[in-house]
């Protein structure tokens, strides 16, 4: 057999190893469990945005007790990887950790994030996440209602109220922004929310400062450095702009560096 024959056999059997050995991570109970998890947070929705799909090559370590898996992600607005450690238990495989990062932004774990409230409005709360994650806008207000009503000094509520105002397009929605930061100026949704809001209603100077808000808490997020400089030329600051464009270019953000190459 002749030796160029013999290299792409044997190429071909390193390939077809390599597949079978990421299928396995992909079929695995510990990837399957992180996916699902991922899929409804609603932080990794607000992150990346829906739908949310896993890439072909999950990398890592599987073994019948333990699974370290780096799974690849892309969403309607953003890719990211989220790093996933499960051990099989009696009950099955079980999450000791997952987090996810977007563009070279601050981890952010999920399952501490997405832990239950245990406050009195608990329920309303889970609810008014699972109906937002749906486009239920109006629905999700009436739990809110309930929210604020029980636990009025909730930011994640006031957040929540934002992005169901401003999505049905109804009043109060930056007064709802504003209270939330106003009560955990350390979340950066609330801050890139209403820089959104600012940027649909022409406000861009606003829009700019909502998102150094944000990059005050991640200022390492390429996509908010990105849409602070959408804003800052909207606004009439194109070399600022472009300096911060060219920032979250170096970040990874591709809309970026397309941006950047245009002007």
């Amino acid at each position: 057999m002749h030796l160029p024959l013999l290299v792409a056999i044997g190429a071909a059997a390193v390939l077809v190893g390599a597949v079978m050995h990421l299928r396995g991570r992909r079929a695995s109970p510990a990837f399957v469990a992180a996916l699902v998890h991922i899929q409804h947070s609603a932080d990794a929705a607000d992150l990346l945005g829906e739908p949310i799909v896993a890439g072909l090559w999950v990398q890592g370590e599987l073994t019948r007790s333990r699974a370290r898996l780096r799974i690849p992600l892309s969403g309607a607005s953003a890719d990211g990887e989220a790093l996933a450690v499960a051990y099989n238990t009696d009950d099955g495989w079980a999450l000791s950790s997952l987090t996810l990062t977007r563009d070279g932004a601050a981890p952010v774990n999920l399952l501490a994030v997405e832990a239950p409230h245990a406050g009195p409005a608990a329920a309303a709360l889970h609810s008014a996440r699972a109906l937002t994650r749906a486009e239920r806008y109006a629905e999700a207000l009436h739990a809110l209602d309930e929210v604020s009503a029980t636990e009025p000094g909730l930011a994640e509520g006031w957040r929540l109220r934002g992005r169901a105002l401003a999505a049905l397009r109804r009043d109060g929605a930056e007064d709802a922004f504003l209270r939330a930061i106003e009560l955990d100026d350390s979340d950066p949704q609330s801050h890139s929310r209403l820089g959104m809001l600012y940027f649909q209603r022409g406000q861009h100077a606003d829009c700019a400062d909502a998102y150094s808000g944000a990059l005050s808490i991640v200022p390492r997020d390429s996509r908010v450095w990105y849409n602070r400089a959408v804003c800052q030329m909207a606004a009439g600051s194109t070399d600022e702009g472009l300096r911060g464009a060219q920032i979250a270019c170096d970040l990874g953000s591709r809309a970026a560096c397309r941006l950047s190459a245009a002007r």
